[in-house]
């Protein structure tokens, strides 16, 4: 049978397929082929846990994992291992495929080795004492050195040999950010530990985090049409959108072969999700902003809003915290409570997002203000949030803006509905219940560090909010 590791790799292939259309299918086939070369099988896995295991993995790799359920057990305990892991993550799949949504709430180096050059305990738990002292007015600033040295780390992974490859591959790496998504999984990895300190498989899996998101941003930013992403050209206006595809393609490759070695079939299967969620929130994203469609509803966009935004959040959340150190029972909560903090948190993400985008500054969104998506055809939630009180918004919304001054005309709605402020309670709603989350992570452990991890989450949390301050 096929392994886990080569499904992760076509669902990649699936993504990119979808999201750009069928026109660079060759070269996309070529970066899926490498994509397949390189990653490890399931079955090469198993061999290595026996006396006849080769080349494909070296006993310095079985000794660096030692610490894993691969490495740990036989091969018939190794398949009952495999299974329950498998059998977790269907069944939470399962769970959350059912949620009623928010009715309630309207060949390189290890991980290891180049950190332990950079002394990653030490630098982290004093960022973690730093961002205690000051009360973690700001998650970002405590974590900058950790941050510098993952993204370090990330631009090596993804370099090539090829010039222009290793240059777009590079290219967003190199631009500065908040880098908020492998910032929550480092910051879960560390509640999920008894020491505090995120192991060097929670670290690769925020590299995993980071190279998915910025591969889907350089497909968006194709499939859009963009031309600038947070002030600096895109991709495809340095390039063009060909070499653009094959860089996102290339960067999810990297990202396949990374997650294959974390031996995890759980996180491979939670991970693998994501993907999935992203073509499915991409596609529901084009058919709402076609004319002939209905109007979504809050509902339908905050599910939309998940499966674009929030589902990488939540997942590589969990994915940190299966990984953790804990057993039994406060294992399961610590993934369960990771989950619902990176959900919630990428709700009030987007939520902040569609405000800015109405009411907010276009330098610090990163991209044009002023009702931008409304001219992309997008009917985003504070416009949802006061539809009904407003026959005029509704006509204007439901020919998706397109018409010479409807945007500006569903702006000034927009603003004596008092509809920016109905949106900032949403987000503001989701954000307590992400530090709700937050807290029910230090209630499972008693270390210093794990609880300062914590208030570094729920810091993080309001910061997304005070976006709109």
């Amino acid at each position: 049978s096929p392994s886990v590791e080569a499904v992760v790799g076509l669902c990649w292939y699936l993504l990119a397929v979808v999201k750009t259309g069928a026109m660079h299918a060759a070269n996309r086939a070529r970066a899926f082929a490498m994509c397949i070369r390189q990653t490890p099988y399931l079955c090469q896995a198993k061999q290595a846990q026996s006396a006849s295991c080769s080349v494909a993995h070296s006993s310095s790799t079985v000794k660096r994992e030692s610490s894993n359920v691969w490495s740990a057990r036989s091969s018939s305990s190794l398949g009952s291992a495999i299974s329950s892991q498998t059998a977790s993550a269907t069944a939470f799949l399962h769970e959350r495929s059912t949620e009623d949504w928010e009715k309630s709430s309207h060949t390189h180096p290890s991980m290891g080795e180049r950190f332990a050059s950079k002394g990653l305990s030490a630098t982290y738990t004093a960022a973690l004492e730093k961002a205690a002292r000051n009360g973690v007015s700001d998650p970002f600033g405590p974590m900058q050195t950790e941050m510098a040295n993952l993204f370090a780390s990330v631009r090596e992974l993804v370099g090539s040999d090829n010039a222009v490859l290793d240059e777009v591959a590079t290219y967003f790496f190199k631009q500065p950010g908040k880098h908020i998504r492998p910032l929550v999984v480092y910051l879960a990895g560390a509640a999920s530990q008894p020491s505090g300190v995120p192991s060097e498989g929670q670290a690769r899996l925020a590299q995993i985090t980071e190279l998915i998101h910025v591969a889907s941003l350089i497909h968006d930013d194709v499939v859009d049409e963009s031309y600038t992403r947070r002030g600096v050209p895109t991709i495809n206006a340095t390039h063009n959108s060909k070499v653009a595809v094959l860089a996102g393609d290339f960067l999810l490759a990297r990202a396949s072969l990374s997650l294959s070695k974390l031996r995890n079939t759980e996180v491979v299967e939670l991970m693998s999700t994501v993907i999935a969620h992203l073509v499915e929130g991409e596609i529901v994203q084009m058919q709402g902003g076609k004319m002939d469609s209905q109007l979504p509803t809050m509902e339908q966009y905050l599910r939309k809003s998940f499966l674009k935004t929030g589902s990488l959040i939540a997942y590589s959340a969990r994915s940190s915290a299966v990984l953790g150190g804990f057993m039994g029972s406060t294992h399961a909560h610590l993934a369960n409570a990771a989950y619902d903090f990176g959900k919630h948190v990428g709700l009030a993400y987007q939520l902040v997002d569609d405000i800015l985008d109405v009411a907010g500054d276009g330098d610090l969104m990163g991209k044009p203000a002023g009702g931008a998506d409304m001219r992309l055809g997008l009917v985003t939630a504070p416009a949802l949030l006061v539809m009904d009180e407003s026959a005029r918004l509704r006509e204007l919304s439901e020919r998706r803006y397109q018409q010479e001054g409807d945007a500006e005309e569903a702006l000034e709605l927009l603003g004596s509905l008092g509809a920016v402020q109905r949106a900032r309670d949403l987000a503001m709603g989701h954000c307590a219940k992400a530090c709700d989350a937050a807290e029910s992570m230090r209630q499972q452990g008693a270390d210093i560090k794990q609880h300062q991890a914590v208030d570094v989450l729920q810091a993080l949390a309001q910061k997304i909010v005070v976006r709109l301050a």
